[in-house]
């Protein structure tokens, strides 16, 4: 199944028009979209209003297709660390200890990082890393 990784600005298009485009499959975001329209929200510099944020979010139509990934323990522990074949871990994965590189962008390197335990297609974390501006590091 194909799955559609959202932007911040796509997550927010997507809430505001109450509807989900009619692409098959699967829409993938981190949760730092969710965090950063909320953000714009309350600092009142977004088309959404705080209700409505709410209600699209819980909504029955984006809750079956959105799937929001989560920077829970097991996957900072999955993704933080390089590892040996006998999954030592033998230091930190380069690509978060990029000096300048801001917070938001780092939790969405970890969240996405590929690996054998994620579902979604590596392509997402490049199709990311290029939103930014940048060349993805595996």
């Amino acid at each position: 199944m194909h799955t559609t990784l959202l932007s911040t600005a796509d997550l927010e298009r997507l809430l505001h028009r109450r509807s989900l485009p009619e692409r098959e499959g699967l829409f993938l975001c981190t949760v730092m979209e969710p965090l950063q329209i909320a953000d714009t929200i309350l600092k009142d510099r977004s088309c959404l209003n705080w209700s409505e944020f709410l209600s699209e979010y819980r909504s029955a139509e984006v809750s079956e297709r959105l799937h929001i990934a989560p920077l829970d323990a097991d996957c900072l522990h999955r993704a933080l660390f390089e590892h040996s074949e006998s999954y030592d871990v033998i230091g930190l994965w380069s690509a978060v200890c990029e000096r300048g590189l801001p917070p938001d962008r780092t939790v969405r390197r970890l969240i996405l990082r590929p690996s054998e335990e994620t579902w979604w297609e590596d392509e997402l974390y490049d199709a990311m890393e290029a939103w930014c501006g940048e060349p993805a590091d595996g």
